[in-house]
């Protein structure tokens, strides 16, 4: 199971009062109060403790209970209520937080319909759950609906979007009996299909089930601080052994282990990661987990999403090419062109539409428009007959011809292009050694086209469907890397989910694929890689800071202790003032912004 890390500070801070009045009700009902608390606290990290040492498994949550004794038998309640009812906390809050990521499939479940249109003898369509739909039936999928089963398309032509499950910007138009496949929108007029597969062994349905399978392999993860507990911990116990059999005294052993509590070690992550979690939100970088961060920080292995990751994710004009002899000049084919495409719901209208918008081109009257699925859409502007329409292009870029009053007068060429600075943050990244690959579910004329562009040493791999994705990350996954994942849609759902730490570019908090990964990235800034990237390892250097700085002066602490030169009492004050450096060391994670 995936243990994740959270935020341990609230706890602390809500307890200072209660210390403070454990304190001053120290011979009231302050000390029942303290071993009520402790033994609410200590009884779940006990159970845990006897569970773990089962599966030899080792962290410091074992030596904050041995602490938790000591603290009980030296008369240190207080100390022994606050670790107690920290660790406690903090596991409830990663048990909620391991159960909440189980159950982060409803965006996903929640876009396929429950429901479909089963066309009879009449034509008439009735609506039937999907799940009782049988293959043969005729389904109809109205304009703007999600294909809710996979099916051979029965309609003359269709204009389906199928980024969702390819990443691809491009429209594809279907003729009658090609395949169409659920999980993608139907964007053209009314499509009526002939089921091929069930519910349950549809594409879309595939996919879910990758991304679930991928949350329940998650392999477990150590925490930062515990790479550090078995050495601690064996430390503490041989002083604290050494102390009682030397000098005879519980007391003295009892000394070592109250400054050995690791109160410290516990703070310095979550306190570190929270300041880092701030850090980023500033740059537009929700951490969804703080454990994100410190596996970030550790990534060896990055595969990158092309559509909407690398690339802007949709189609823009890139250059007008003038038809030979046409009487009309480029603008003015383009302010036509775009004229006519403002009654076009296809998005290469719309790029044509905001590239004349950018370059402040008047709008035109028009009238008598007519639009045809797959053949193109024409209207009169001016007194001239505009015909706009699509050309063959080379895979990776879309040619549309402009026709006035029946006349070749301009092609279109567009390209999903790179996003602005992609190749510098790539290039930044691949010099901190991690290894870059794209995998996509574009083409590889289109993919090598985009690595042509970033101009590095870059693996890449073409046509990659959702399972091949999954596929790529475990095996990078079993050669020991520490695999990231850039993505951006639907489709990347399940290798964001089956990665060591997922990204997705989204524009909105909570979409299908942002609740898949650990980290999403608001607004598409691909800068947005590297900021995360650099606030990963700032944050973890901190974090490993504080760590090393409590342990160093616990076992400073410790030896003194041993020694006989510090008491009981005083070294628990000693403790909470290294928790307090500990913390401020901490809280450095919070400032600055990224690079």
């Amino acid at each position: 199971m995936l243990v994740r890390t959270y935020p341990r500070p609230f706890t602390v801070l809500l307890l200072l009062p209660f210390s403070l009045a454990l304190d001053a009700w120290h011979d009231g009902f302050g000390d029942p109060l303290a071993l009520v608390l402790i033994a609410i606290g200590a009884t779940p990290l006990a159970r845990d403790t006897i569970i773990a040492l089962r599966h030899r498994r080792y962290a410091l949550d074992y030596l904050a209970l041995l602490a938790i004794a000591a603290a009980v038998a030296a008369v240190e309640l207080q100390v022994g209520a606050v670790i107690a009812l920290m660790l406690a906390s903090g596991k409830a809050l990663e048990d909620y937080g391991v159960r909440r990521a189980r159950n982060n499939l409803s965006l996903l479940t929640d876009r396929i319909p429950r429901t479909a249109l089963v066309m009879g003898d009449g034509e008439v369509g009735v609506p039937l759950p999907v799940e009782e739909i049988t293959v043969g039936s005729r389904v109809m999928v109205r304009h703007g609906e999600v294909l809710p089963l996979d099916g051979e398309l029965q309609s003359d032509r269709a204009l389906v979007d199928e980024s969702s499950l390819t990443g691809e910007p491009y429209l594809l138009e279907k003729a009658r009996g090609d395949e169409v496949r659920s999980g993608t929108v139907n964007l053209g007029p009314p499509l009526t299909l002939e089921v091929r597969r069930e519910a349950r062994d549809s594409t879309y349905r595939q996919i879910l089930a990758l991304v679930a399978a991928a949350q329940e392999g998650d392999a477990p993860m150590v925490r930062l601080a515990d790479r550090y507990s078995l050495a601690f911990s064996a430390l503490a116990i041989t002083l604290a052994g050494t102390a009682w059999w030397w000098s005879g005294s519980l007391d003295r052993a009892l000394a070592v282990l109250v400054v050995a509590t690791p109160c410290p070690l516990i703070l310095a992550v979550p306190i570190a990661l929270m300041g880092g979690v701030n850090r980023a939100a500033r740059d537009k970088i929700i951490v969804k987990r703080l454990a994100a961060l410190e596996v970030l920080a550790r990534v060896t292995y990055l595969m990158l999403d092309k559509t909407g990751t690398i690339t802007v994710g949709r189609p823009e004009l890139v250059r007008i090419e003038p038809a030979p002899g046409a009487s009309v000049e480029p603008d003015r084919a383009l302010a036509l062109a775009a004229a006519v495409e403002r009654h076009s719901l296809h998005p290469i209208a719309k790029a044509l539409v905001d590239e004349a918008h950018a370059r402040a081109f008047p709008i035109l009257p028009v009238r008598d428009v007519v639009e045809i699925a797959g053949e193109g859409i024409q209207a009169r502007v001016e007194g001239h007959l505009v015909r706009v329409h699509g050309e063959a292009a080379p895979y990776g870029e879309m040619r549309v011809a402009c026709e006035v009053d029946r006349q070749p007068a301009a092609t279109f060429v567009l390209e999903d292009r790179l996003k602005p600075d992609a190749r510098r943050v790539f290039e930044r990244i691949f010099a901190l050694g991690i290894e870059l690959a794209i995998a996509t579910g574009d083409r590889r004329t289109a993919a090598e086209r985009t690595l042509h562009e970033l101009g590095l040493p870059l693996a890449i791999e073409a046509e990659c469907t959702p399972a091949r994705k999954l596929e790529l990350i475990r095996a990078h996954q079993s050669a020991a890397h520490v695999v990231g994942m850039v993505g951006d849609g639907i489709n990347d759902a399940p290798a964001l989910a089956q990665a060591d730490v997922g990204l997705v570019f989204t524009h909105e908090a909570r979409t299908a694929s942002s609740e898949a990964a650990d980290i999403v990235l608001l607004g598409g800034d691909v800068q947005q890689v590297w900021q995360a990237l650099s606030i990963a390892r700032q944050t973890v250097r901190v974090a490993t800071q504080g760590i090393l700085l409590g342990i160093g002066l616990s076992v400073v602490a410790m030896l003194a202790a041993w020694a006989g030169f510090l008491p009981p009492l005083a070294g628990a004050i000693l403790q909470e003032g290294i928790d307090v450096l500990v913390i401020v060391n901490a809280l450095r994670a919070t400032r600055g912004s990224a690079p």
